[in-house]
């Protein structure tokens, strides 16, 4: 047995204290008091011209090292970018955590801005991205056995980190569904989002199956149930558009506080987020919706709870999602050769490093390149590519406005009327008219998996919690609690036939 823990994981705020802390250990300005302490002496050595020339002179570099020191904290605090200010092993571990890719990320931007990364960090990027400030340069060049230090400090990480796959190799797919952790989806309507993300759930729910699925979903587009069927556990939705704000607001803080009571781990999609920030900061909910994002950021992912954020604008500081937060969050934006304002907006937000902010025209040419006429920018890869086509689960072709062929005319959901429930499995339909003999109106996990079976078998908690959720889905029910449904009288009426 041993106690030796090699991989250091830290929270973003930790690794934030730790870069301010690099920064402010650089700082050893003699500040204005030594300026003056060394002009005196100067002065009574030399002339005095002499001692206020090089009073002035470390004073001038004192201001700037000061300026150099709070550009960089502010760096840090409010845009995230820690990897430009480690070094040595917190870089190491830093780069493990995050990834080489975001580090690279990071440290170009910081070098974009006129930043100066600590020598560690210079040595992570690739040559040709690298533009030091000349003194630097001359520093590095007298610095021949730290370099070479360095040098070894890059190929320690880079053998231990995964590679950014070639173009050829890339599974866009595969890549989101390899770590659950939150994605930041933004795109125009109609450019593949909920075609995307029901191929990574679908991809998640096969690599961790014991990862709770919650889907909130304000649109309620009938065309799109087949996203969600057999890979989303717990399913939301509302038609908010027909209904009062106040309505959709009470809707969705329940749906939140159901997710919140949602034992194990779990990963939250919130679908139409930008519909759903400003609906909540026009009723002066904007704080309360922020916080929930803020909370699932920044304590979620230790306790297995994570989210997927599906927006229409890359402008998120509604969303609660700006400064050291973005770097919590993956981003995959995605553009069709119709949607080309999306892509004017998202180059004016702090999403895309500088360099990936192409013209409209090669973004036209990558869309052409496409099978599916759209291009996707994933964090991940750093880079744009066209998109390939993928499964539609819907059942239904946005671009040709058309059913595909072989899928069922009618899809049955919870929006749908009550009078027929054939898209109940057996199992779910057997589990509802054992309410209906027992006269239930509530249910419980625990006390109906000792009591309810279907030709002698019994139910596991989790397999009663699916079962349970078909009967939500079908608007048989309502969840009261992570473990508790209340039947809806009137519907199981219509099952009998009632009037």
């Amino acid at each position: 047995m041993t106690n030796f823990k090699p991989e250091k994981s830290r929270s973003a705020e930790d690794w934030q204290e730790l870069a301010v802390e690099r920064v402010d250990s650089g700082d050893s300005n003699l500040g204005v008091g030594g300026a003056i302490i060394v002009g005196l002496v100067l002065g009574a050595i030399a002339s005095p011209l002499t001692g206020m020339l090089a009073g002035a002179l470390i004073l001038y570099r004192s201001f700037r090292k000061t300026h150099s020191v709070n550009s960089a904290e502010e760096a840090i605090r409010d845009y995230g970018c820690v990897a430009a200010f480690l070094d040595g092993n917190n870089l190491k571990d830093y780069a493990q955590q995050v990834g080489l890719p975001e580090c690279v990320n990071q440290i170009r931007w910081a070098i974009d801005r006129g930043h100066s990364p600590s020598s560690d960090a210079q040595a992570l990027m690739p040559k040709q991205s690298l533009t030091a400030a000349p003194a630097a340069e001359r520093v590095n060049a007298l610095a021949g056995s730290a370099t070479n230090a360095v040098n070894r400090l890059r190929g320690e990480i880079t053998s231990l980190i995964p590679q950014p796959p070639k173009p050829n190799d890339l599974d866009l797919i595969g890549a989101m569904s390899d770590r659950v952790r939150n994605h930041l989806i933004i795109g125009a309507q109609g450019s593949g989002k909920g075609l995307i993300v029901s191929n990574a759930l679908d991809a998640v729910k096969a690599k961790y199956p014991n990862t709770t699925i919650f889907y909130i979903d304000p649109k309620g587009d009938e065309k799109e149930t087949g996203y969600f069927t057999g890979r989303v556990d717990i399913l939301k939705r509302t038609k908010a558009l027909e209904q009062k704000p106040s309505a959709v607001i009470e809707w969705f803080k329940s749906a939140i506080k159901e997710f919140q009571l949602t034992p194990g781990e779990k990963l939250l999609i919130l679908d139409e987020a930008t519909y759903l920030s400003s609906l909540m900061k026009n009723a002066g909910e904007g704080n309360w919706f922020k916080s929930v994002i803020m909370s699932l950021v920044s304590i979620g992912d230790s306790q297995g709870w994570n989210i997927w954020i599906v927006a229409l604008n890359p402008n998120t500081d509604d969303i609660g999602v700006s400064g050291g937060v973005r770097s919590q969050f993956m981003p995959l934006a995605l553009i069709t050769a119709e949607s080309l304002a999306t892509y004017t907006a998202l180059i004016g937000t702090k999403w895309l490093p500088s360099d990936r902010k192409l013209l409209s025209v090669d973004i036209q040419d990558l869309c052409k390149e496409s099978p599916v006429n759209r291009c996707y920018y994933y964090g991940q890869f750093n880079n744009w590519f066209p998109l390939p086509t993928l499964t539609n689960y819907s059942g239904y072709d946005r671009d040709a406005r058309a059913k595909l062929e072989g899928c069922l005319d009618n899809v049955q959901t919870e929006l749908q009327s009550t009078a027929d429930f054939q898209s109940l499995t057996p199992n779910a339909q057997s589990l509802l008219q054992y309410f209906q003999r027992t006269g239930k109106t509530s249910a419980v996990i625990q006390e109906v998996q000792p009591n309810f079976k279907v030709k002698g078998q019994r139910f596991s908690s989790e397999e009663l919690k699916r079962l349970f959720n078909e009967l939500v889905e079908n608007s048989l029910s309502v969840w009261l609690d992570a473990n508790t449904i209340e039947i809806t009288l009137n519907q199981t009426d219509r099952q009998n036939g009632q009037t």
